[in-house]
């Protein structure tokens, strides 16, 4: 089973993109190739549509190329398909007539990662024939990524079982407190990821704290009793009322707060205070009596109090003292986000019969893959195979989960294709690889001749059984041999290479006394080697050894104006 997990994912809007996907040329480019070298970043879940383009080249070695198809685009992720610009022609492209074309690239990722895209096109050269050409490029699908105040969420929105990770927005604070919704808690500042295995919608709640003390406010004072305010003459020598007022001291004996004055006011008397901040150190109330002209104010009292501390009443000494201390807790950074997890689908049934293969998912989006690339267009319960291939389908649901049938091998053989034999002399060999090879002559087996080049033949008839790695066997038509009247694909009768195909060390033989300047060129008409050669007047034979990849190659050999090309194939 595949799965995983979108942002928003609408089945309507999947089938929008589908049926308006349509790639836009890059004029600008110039030169043969494809652009760019690198797709844009995609996103889970988010809808993406980019085009890449791409200039054909008109020849190469001398040689036209008359007609350019794009057989696959492979390595795309899930979720993402693609459509060339000529449906018309069914993706094949003549570069005489026009040397641009373009691919988009679009749908729904539906999983993040890197991946290396393959465009494979068969090239058709005049006089050669198919030419397998690949170009690569790139895209790298992101994760999903919600972001508040507080965190990042990656992956936030999916398909069970699936993992989530969260970043802290806010590092270096002096504490955290999470709860993911799903049991698990976390005081870290950067908490594991987690997992979430069960559908549903899961609150993640976040704090954080640039402290974890609470803070402590003077609100109110009052003082119930206290003494030595009425021996003298401003009150009357006790027969009035005091005129008391309170001053707050700090640790180092400073004044940070004195009361208003309550005249001929007795006790008990109380003044309410807005909330003066206290530090966590040793504070003194002093009761006073206002006095008047003739003589100073009376000190009436004291007590001390912590100022971290709660609300409390003190006595002793005549004095009774309370005072309120408002606590208020410390006040975190919070914010929240939820986790939404979805089902998976049921797994398709599939079957086939001959080329026809079937589902019996219906009402979901289906989309049926060949070797693991997505079959252009193939979206319906249904699927009529034209080559061979494991082939599977893919049922995804509106959120975005999926799964995949099991796999099935279909064989399709190509009734069209006959291989060719091309002579060298007294060899024999054939272009094609990827087959397991069995060559014949008059009809019957040669034991032990089973690779692309038979040497050393003799004259006769002689052809080539071919069998493919699922089973198709193709066979080519007679080639006879007759030394008497030989032809061979060689230009120049003078000039002979071999052995062809090679392995990337080859000879050349020739007549040629004078100094020759050798190129061996791709099939984009790319140089791979370059010499000049002096003649050697005793064997007329060069040793050549290239490495490049394996394929077809163009030798070309100019001597006193005139240019010889042969044929190679590397192994």
């Amino acid at each position: 089973m595949r799965k995983t997990s979108v942002i928003i994912l609408s089945l309507l809007l999947f089938c929008f993109f589908k049926a308006e996907a349509q790639c836009v040329i890059d004029y600008n480019q110039t030169q043969p190739g494809i652009y760019p070298d690198v797709l844009p970043d995609g996103m889970v879940g988010t809808q993406y549509s980019e085009s890449i383009s791409f200039v054909l080249p008109l020849d190469t070695s001398g040689l036209s190329f008359t007609n350019f198809f794009i057989q696959s685009v492979s390595g795309l992720p899930f979720g993402l398909n693609w459509q060339c610009d000529s449906q018309a022609t069914n993706c094949n492209y003549n570069p005489q007539t026009n040397q641009y074309g373009c691919i988009e690239v679009y749908g729904s990722p539906l999983l993040a990662g890197v991946y290396p895209i393959d465009v494979s096109v068969i090239a058709t050269l005049s006089l050669i024939g198919d030419v397998p050409v690949n170009y690569y490029t790139q895209v790298v699908v992101q994760p999903d990524t919600t972001s508040n105040i507080g965190f990042s969420t990656v992956g936030g929105y999916g398909c069970a079982p699936m993992t989530v990770s969260f970043i802290n927005n806010n590092p270096g604070l002096q504490a955290y407190n999470w709860d993911f919704g799903n049991g698990t808690t976390s005081s870290q500042e950067n908490p594991a990821p987690q997992i979430y295995t069960t559908p549903g919608e899961y609150i993640v709640n976040y704090e954080a704290y640039t402290t974890t003390a609470s803070s402590y406010f003077l609100t109110n004072v009052e003082v119930s009793s206290a003494d030595g305010w009425s021996g003298d003459l401003d009150d009357g020598f006790g027969s009035l009322n005091p005129d008391p007022y309170i001053k707050l001291l700090d640790q180092s004996g400073a004044v940070i707060y004195t009361s208003p004055v309550y005249v001929d006011q007795n006790f008990p008397v109380s003044w309410s205070i807005n909330n003066i901040p206290l530090q966590n150190q040793t504070y003194t109330i002093e009761v006073w009596d206002e006095d008047g002209f003739w003589t100073g104010d009376d000190f009436c009292g004291s007590h001390s109090f912590q100022g971290f501390s709660s609300s409390n009443t003190m006595t002793g000494g005549g004095e009774i003292i309370s005072y309120t201390n408002s606590v208020v807790p410390p006040t975190p950074i919070t914010s929240s986000d939820t986790v939404k997890v979805f089902g998976d689908p049921p797994t398709p049934n599939i079957d086939s019969l001959g080329q026809v293969l079937w589902t019996d998912s219906l009402n979901l989006n289906l989309q049926w893959y060949q070797n693991g690339n997505p079959v252009f267009g193939a979206t319906t319960d249904s699927l009529f195979s034209t080559s061979s291939g494991e082939y599977f389908v893919v049922s995804t649901t509106p959120e975005g989960c999926f799964s995949s049938s099991d796999t099935i091998f279909i064989v399709v053989c190509d009734s069209l294709f006959v291989p060719q034999i091309f002579q060298s002399g007294n060899i024999l060999y054939i272009d094609t690889t990827s087959y397991s090879i069995q060559w014949y002559q008059e009809g019957n087996i040669i034991p032990g001749a089973t690779g692309q080049v038979l040497p050393n033949v003799s004259e006769g008839d002689y052809s080539v059984q071919l069998t493919s790695y699922d089973g198709c066997v193709y066979t080519s038509n007679v080639i006879t041999v007759d030394f008497t009247s030989i032809t061979t694909n060689h230009i120049d009768p003078k000039i002979t290479v071999y052995p062809n195909p090679t392995r990337g060390e080859f000879f050349i033989r020739t007549e040629i006394k004078k100094e020759f300047f050798l190129q061996v060129f791709d099939v984009m008409g790319r140089v791979v080697y370059q010499e000049n050669i002096k003649p050697n007047m005793q064997t007329g034979v060069y040793r050549v050894n290239i490495k490049t990849l394996p394929g077809l190659y163009f030798v070309s050999i100019n001597s006193n104006g005139k240019n010889t090309k042969q044929r190679l194939i590397i192994k």
